[in-house]
């Protein structure tokens, strides 16, 4: 178990070589105490945080949102880059790279117990928290349908979705989460990593989203 600026406690685990927070982060702090402003709109220029679904009774279970400029704290991190970004980790800990969540979702894909009808990709199930996740009827390879069976790895992923271009939504459906590693679209150079899946989904996805999407943060160990 280690502790934020602001004392909030978060779980660990140990999967493969790497070890996780087990809960999203909720602080609003960096570790040396500069303050990281509540944001009321998306911005890809200032650091903010936000509640998910703009109501904060569901920090608890969800933790916070944060945009990308806040979860890098202004370190521009590159695709190529080979040290890590603390950010708004806290001692001891990081932003994870692109890379990092490539190594655990290898990782994860290749143990038994955690693909779902024997499909390497099929690992959202195992990386989804038991609770929080909207209930779906349809496959029963996804995090909606029989969550009780979630979570064979202990990561525990919750679903707090997203806030963009002044909207929330996916409370309960999606998790999406930052890496450092900033990323190049075609249509979009204001990009950056993250890991994200969904209640009816059996796959995670490594994809591109703009760093004015404020998404949750798991910090990995050093």
């Amino acid at each position: 178990m280690i502790r934020d600026y602001e004392g909030y406690k978060y779980h660990t685990v140990k999967i493969g070589n790497q070890c996780w927070m087990k809960e999203n982060l909720r602080v609003t702090h960096y570790s040396d105490g500069t303050p990281i402003p509540h944001g009321t709109t998306s911005s890809d220029q200032v650091a903010y945080w936000y509640y998910p679904d703009n109501d904060a009774e569901n920090v608890e279970m969800y933790g916070l949102l944060y945009n990308w400029r806040a979860v890098v704290r202004d370190v521009w991190a590159a695709s190529n880059l080979s040290g890590a970004v603390k950010g708004i980790c806290p001692d001891g800990w990081h932003v994870p790279s692109v890379d990092e969540w490539d190594q655990l979702i290898d990782f994860v894909g290749n143990i038994d117990s955690c693909r779902c009808d024997e499909l390497p990709s099929n690992i959202a199930k195992a990386l989804a928290s038991t609770e929080g996740w909207e209930y779906d009827s349809g496959d029963a390879c996804v995090p909606g349908v029989e969550s009780e069976r979630n979570n064979a790895t202990g990561f525990s992923a919750t679903p707090a979705g997203g806030y963009l271009n002044d909207s929330y939504s996916e409370l309960g459906r999606h998790v999406y989460y930052w890496s450092s590693t900033v990323g190049i679209h075609a249509d979009d150079e204001d990009t950056a990593h993250n890991l994200s899946f969904d209640f009816r989904q059996e796959d995670v996805t490594l994809s591109f989203f703009n760093q004015k999407l404020a998404a949750s943060v798991r910090c990995v160990r050093d």
